[in-house]
This record gives C-alpha cells, sequence and structure tokens, in this order.
C-alpha cells in the first residue's frame, strides 16, 4: 500500500508486508496527517500497530487535533485548503477508530480515570472562546469603540429574522404550489427506521431498544410527523405566552450556532451564561441577553413562529418533525431523500440520549440556553452522527432502496450525497476537544447509559 520510501515511510511499509506488527511512530504519523496519504493509508498503518500502539496513536491524533484547534496561531498560517485536508483527514480517521471502539470491545473495557487536571479542563473545552484553554476569560466590556453589544446582538439578531422569515415565505408558497408533490410520510418512515438500523449497528452495545421489523422506532402519527403542517396546527392552538415561549427559544437556537454571534461574544469577552457583572458594567451580558430575547420576540412574534414552521427537521421531545420540500425533478428528490436521511441519524441519536445526560448538560448557567448544553447536545449529536456514518454504504442496494425509493432503479451517483460535515454544528469543535480529554468509551458510557461522572467537569454535579 505504501509505494514512499522517505520519512519512515519505507520501514513501515516493509514491516506491514511482512505480517509482523508495525512499529508505532508518532512523527511519521504527523506526516501522514500532514501529507498527502489518504485516510485509508492511515487506518491501515494504525491497525497494523499492536493493540497498546493503536491505543497511543488514537491519543496522539486525539491531542494534536485538540493542540491545531486551539492554536489560533497555527491556524492562521495554514492555508485553507491545508486546513481542509489535515483536519478532514483527522475527523474521517477518528470517526472510524471510534467507530471500531464502539463495534468491537466490550462496554467499558477503555474507560479513562479522570484526575483533578482534567476535570479542570472539562468546562473550559465546553464554550467556544478565542482564549487560549486554562486562561480565566476576560471581563466582560458592554461598550467598545466599534459600538455597544447590547446593539450589534440585537441588530443581527433582528437580520436574521427578516432573512429567514423571507425563506420562510418561500417555502409556504412552494408547499401551497406543490402540494401534489410532496412525498408520502411513509416514504419518510422508511428512511428514518433505515438511519435507526445503521444507529444500532454502531451502537447496539449501548442502545436499549433494537429495531426490528415488527417494532421499527419512527412510525408515521405516533413520534414522525410533517413539521410544516404539524407547527401550523399548533400554532393555531397556542396560547399568548406559548407563542412567545417559542419565539424565543427560536431566538435562543440564533444566539448558539450563528458565527457572526459569536464573533460579537468574543469581541466584548462575553460568555452568555456568566450571570455576574464585570467590573464597571451595569448588567451581565446574560441579562442583556437575556432581554433582547424577551423584547424581540415580542416584536416579531409571528415571523419567528414561521420561521420554526418552515426550517429544517426538529427533534422534540422523543418526536422527530420532518420537513417535506415539494421538489419537482429527480436530482432534488434524490438529494432531500440522502439529507433526510442523515438527519434522521443525528435526530435518532437524540432519543438514545440518556435523560441523565440531559440533566447534567442542563446545569450549568444559563440551562439550555448555555454554550454548554450546545456542545453536550448538539455538538455531540454531531460527533456521535459522523461516527454513524463511517459505517454506512450509500451504495448498498438495499440501503439505496430504502432511501431512494423507486428512484434507486437509477445508477448511483455519488453526488446526490451531500458531505456529512455540512450536518455538523458549529459545536462539533468543542465536542472533539471533550472527548480528547475524557475519552470517547467515557462519552459513550455518559450519553447511552448515564454515567455522568465519566465526563463530569469540575464543580458541576454529577
Amino acid at each position: 500500500m505504501y509505494v514512499r520510501t522517505t520519512d519512515g515511510f519505507g520501514e513501515v511499509r516493509r514491516v506491514m508486508v511482512s505480517g509482523r506488527p508495525a512499529i508505532y511512530s508518532y512523527s511519521v504519523l504527523e506526516k501522514m496527517i500532514k501529507g498527502r496519504d489518504s485516510t485509508k493509508q492511515i487506518l491501515a498503518y494504525i491497525k497494523a500497530l499492536k493493540a497498546e500502539d493503536q491505543v497511543r496513536a488514537l491519543q496522539h491524533l486525539e491531542n494534536y487535533q485538540f493542540f491545531l484547534l486551539e492554536s489560533t496561531f497555527l491556524l492562521r498560517a495554514m492555508s485553507p485548503e491545508e486546513q481542509s485536508r489535515i483536519f478532514g483527514k483527522m475527523e474521517r480517521v477518528l470517526a472510524v477508530l471510534y467507530r471500531d471502539i464502539a463495534m468491537s470491545r466490550g462496554r467499558g473495557t477503555g474507560i479513562r480515570r479522570l484526575g483533578r487536571a482534567e476535570k479542570a479542563r472539562i468546562a473550559d473545552v465546553l464554550k467556544p472562546k478565542k482564549y487560549p484553554t486554562l486562561l480565566q476569560p476576560k471581563d466582560f466590556k458592554s461598550t467598545l469603540l466599534s459600538g455597544r453589544y447590547e446593539d450589534k446582538i440585537r441588530k443581527r439578531l433582528t437580520e436574521m429574522i427578516i432573512s429567514y422569515h423571507q425563506y420562510a415565505v418561500k417555502i409556504a408558497a412552494e408547499r401551497r404550489a406543490g402540494a401534489a408533490k410532496l412525498t408520502p410520510m411513509a416514504h419518510f418512515e422508511q428512511i428514518g427506521n433505515a438511519a435507526t438500523t445503521e444507529v444500532h449497528k454502531v451502537f447496539a452495545r449501548y442502545a436499549k431498544c433494537l429495531p426490528s421489523e415488527k417494532n421499527q422506532f419512527f412510525k408515521v402519527g405516533k413520534n414522525l410527523f410533517d413539521l410544516f403542517e404539524t407547527f401550523r396546527a399548533k400554532i393555531s392552538k397556542m396560547s399568548r405566552s406559548e407563542k412567545l415561549w417559542w419565539a424565543e427559544f427560536k431566538l435562543t437556537y440564533f444566539l448558539q450556532v450563528d458565527p457572526d454571534i459569536r464573533g460579537i461574544n468574543n469581541e466584548h469577552n462575553a460568555v452568555v451564561g456568566r450571570m455576574a457583572k464585570s467590573p464597571g458594567e451595569p448588567e451581565s451580558e446574560f441579562a442583556i441577553l437575556k432581554r433582547v430575547r424577551r423584547e424581540l420576540a415580542a416584536v416579531h412574534t409571528n415571523k419567528l413562529l414561521g420561521i420554526s414552521q418552515a426550517l429544517s427537521n426538529w427533534f422534540w421531545k422523543k418526536q422527530v418533525w420532518v420537513q417535506r420540500k415539494a421538489t419537482a425533478t429527480e436530482t432534488e428528490r434524490r438529494k432531500q431523500f440522502w439529507v433526510v436521511f442523515q438527519t434522521m441519524i443525528h435526530e435518532y441519536l437524540h432519543s438514545l440520549m440518556h435523560r441523565k445526560y440531559n440533566d447534567y448538560a442542563e446545569r450549568f448557567r444559563g440551562g439550555a440556553a448555555s454554550h454548554e448544553y450546545h456542545t453536550l447536545v448538539e455538538g455531540m449529536a454531531s460527533l456521535l452522527t459522523e461516527i454513524v456514518w463511517s459505517n454506512v454504504h450509500p451504495k448498498c442496494p438495499k440501503l439505496r432502496a430504502q432511501v431512494e425509493g423507486p428512484l434507486a432503479k437509477l445508477p448511483f451517483d455519488a453526488a446526490f450525497i451531500p458531505p456529512i460535515g455540512e450536518l455538523r454544528y458549529r459545536a462539533y469543535c468543542e465536542a472533539v476537544k471533550l472527548v480528547a480529554i475524557v475519552g470517547i468509551e467515557n462519552l459513550y458510557g455518559a450519553y447511552f447509559c448515564g454515567r455522568i461522572s465519566l465526563i463530569a467537569a469540575k464543580g458541576v454535579s454529577a
């Protein structure tokens, strides 16, 4: 497999061909990551190592990824193409290694014992920040030469409301005009249950309810609904206070995921869950965000409800609300089906999240509005989705028939399958940093089994 003979690769090639375990070298692994070696070549090298060296290689990869994510200086020195290549290879390699751990080991055999230093770092990595790990966040500054924090947040949220509402109006018009072209919900049920099967192939050791032909997880009308129609009916029955709650909920989501808002927070040293006032400030950033959310929710209630109705798929209280689009062409439908399949993997993984894990995520300041919650819930679901996806074979005729339906008779075309990274929440970066500290089996034990002590941050009750 290895054709190069420089930088140690000749030695790697000889020991692999001979059938004996390869000799591990971190410098070789690092050069493979930085160089032109493919994901398959890197995995072949790691899997040719002795078991204890495979563990070392995994931890070195995790630490190297963590180091790059924390090193703003090094990232700026890389071109976008170099960043994409290096991180892409590390992410794909780690996803496969994490998958193999879930599928092959006895549960709990690789649990790490966390010391005080590791526990002290956990809370630090759960939220995005521009400052290096372990430094105390700087004092919040509500006013800078560039303007007031509150004004910038309010302006950006208003821009998002206007933009997303325009999109929502477009979706509503398309639904009315193309109602006859909507894919039957039964097909989405079929896609959803194909997704559950793929999840259980990887995490069968951790999941409690295995899907079967007689007992599928997704059922139309029970836990699978058309988002547009269901939410429209729900809105008609809402009280004023319920509408305001949903409007604020959507704004909270915007605050968590928007990169421009992250930039504003970094500029002003804002920590969204910090309730204490910084020196010289009349109020905390938490209080400012709470007031802005309430005021904008009151002014734009109907627009925010319309946005919630028209945006993509949702997981809510063990239910999945799927957005059906009135697509006209076979190409658009095939793309939509694969997007839904990937999304269903993500949403089903939410349903497997242990109640204690969710309770733990809500214990951080700000509750479900905190960055820590967003990392532990959405960021971690993104990571687990990519682990499952590493085991999916889209060319498989059976899977294609489940996902594409009658269109599976057409020739396979990888162009219809979006890169799994496009589904990723930005909190994925914080999630992988957490795993680098606690270990993937600790994460599995906490997420699926509720063993929160395996990932608990210092000072946060497990």
